[in-house]
């Protein structure tokens, strides 16, 4: 993979960058949009690849992968953050008996 090529998919600058806290998806996660945020650009990405003039087809692929792994992503990471939630209140409960 070329390194233009990862720029334009992966945090590319004219988004703002992979360290701006002011980064569209950051602040969609921040506003409580979560994955369904993500899950809407894979869809826009899958269903406008190829249409634009003079882009191809597979750099609108590429960005709707990237959002379908960020959205898996975070789903993984919110499910191990609840499994560790309930594994502390059964750990609480159990030390009180």
């Amino acid at each position: 993979m070329s390194e233009q090529h990862y720029e334009e998919v992966n945090n590319p600058p004219h988004y703002g960058g992979a360290d701006n806290p002011f980064e569209a998806t950051k602040v969609m996660y921040a506003w409580g949009y979560g994955p369904g945020f993500d899950l809407g650009c894979v869809l826009k990405y899958l269903c406008r690849q190829g249409d634009k003039p003079g882009l191809p087809a597979l750099k609108d692929l590429k960005k709707a992968q990237w959002y379908l792994n960020n959205a898996i992503a975070q789903i993984e990471k919110e499910q191990a953050e609840a499994q560790q939630k309930e594994n502390n209140s059964t750990d609480e409960k159990e030390g009180d008996t």
